[in-house]
């Protein structure tokens, strides 16, 4: 083993050796034997100055971090080298990988303080990016309410900046006067409500909710507590849930799929969003996937007739292909 990482020369006393030898002929060091840590790293010795260097002129990283993995394979067992990867991929933008890179080396030194503030820090660069990608999307859904373009394709861009961000005031707010526009005046208050709890001093959602409230009055005993009720959820959700529908009508097979899973992501506990994506995976000849659908929709919905004739039709069909491995 030690021929082969070492080139052919011996890792205790550099003379020559050959493959097939066990021992070096030289100083008599088992060739075969395990390497210990500073044998290791010895070996990784040109990656490690080579990341290093890289880091201390932020140059060329994407060859840092080959030399990286390179290293790790090598001394997996090295909180350092642990440590470098993780820098490596923090230059890199990649701050989850980082952060798991850091997360090893504190399991090997618990105590390595340069580890704890490295995968602070990566966690810190790594919120920031999402909620710069989170304003980016935030203003394309913001421009296409502003122009009056398909508002609800503005909902999505505003549910994928939450999806980044949970705890945009901004995204909340900007959903709300988007559920507004589209007649779901219930899911817009809660959208103003869920902004002020988020930014107390987001104006703009005080004045929304305000108007919102006084032209929807005779609605409030009807809205519910708080935004994380199913029945608030399904009404956030309502807008895709319509569409999918109606894009299942018009055989628009992708489109449908699209806006039921972005419906499930708002409101997974709605069974009737389960069983629309079970008549879309049936459509598909999914039959694999329907059945699952329509099982989660009957448990979340056992009474509805539908939902358990639905499943019913779906097990016999794929029963009749032969296939008994239902989920």
């Amino acid at each position: 083993m030690l021929s082969r990482l070492f080139g052919l020369h011996c890792p205790d006393c550099g003379g020559r050796i050959r493959e097939a030898d066990a021992f070096c002929p030289h100083c008599g060091v088992e060739l075969d034997a395990p390497l210990n840590l500073d044998q290791r790293l010895e070996l990784a010795f040109d990656d490690i100055e080579a990341v290093e260097n890289a880091l201390e002129h932020n140059h060329d990283l994407p060859a840092a971090l080959d030399a990286c993995q390179r290293a790790v394979e090598i001394v997996p067992d090295s909180a350092r080298v642990h440590i470098l990867h993780g820098r490596v991929l923090t230059g890199l933008g990649r701050f989850h990988k980082a952060q798991q890179a850091f997360a090893k080396a504190l399991l090997l030194e618990p105590d390595n303080s340069e580890a704890f503030h490295c995968q602070e820090k990566a966690r810190l660069d790594e919120t920031r990016a999402q909620l710069q990608q989170a304003e980016a999307v935030l203003e394309q859904a913001q421009s296409a309410y502003d122009l009056g373009e398909n508002l609800v394709d503005a909902l999505a861009l505003c549910h994928q900046a939450l999806e980044q961000a949970p705890n945009l005031g901004e995204a909340h707010n900007l959903r709300g006067l988007i559920l507004e526009a589209l007649n779901q005046p219930v899911a817009a208050i809660l959208a103003y409500r869920q902004a002020l709890r988020i930014d107390p001093a987001l104006d703009d959602a005080h004045t929304n909710l305000r108007s919102a409230e006084a032209d929807y009055a005779d609605l409030g005993q009807h809205i519910p507590a708080g935004e994380e009720e199913p029945a608030a959820q399904q009404l956030a959700a309502r807008v895709f849930f319509e569409r999918s529908a109606q894009r299942l009508q018009q055989q628009d097979l992708q489109g449908a799929q699209d806006d039921c899973t972005l419906a499930l992501r708002i409101a997974p506990s709605w069974a009737a969003a389960h069983n629309l994506q079970g008549k879309l995976y049936d459509s598909l000849g999914r039959l694999d996937k329907a059945v699952p659908a329509y099982q989660e929709a009957v448990r979340l919905e056992p009474s509805n007739e539908e939902f358990r004739q639905n499943l019913l039709d779906a097990e016999r069909q794929y029963n009749d292909t032969g296939e008994r491995n239902l989920p």
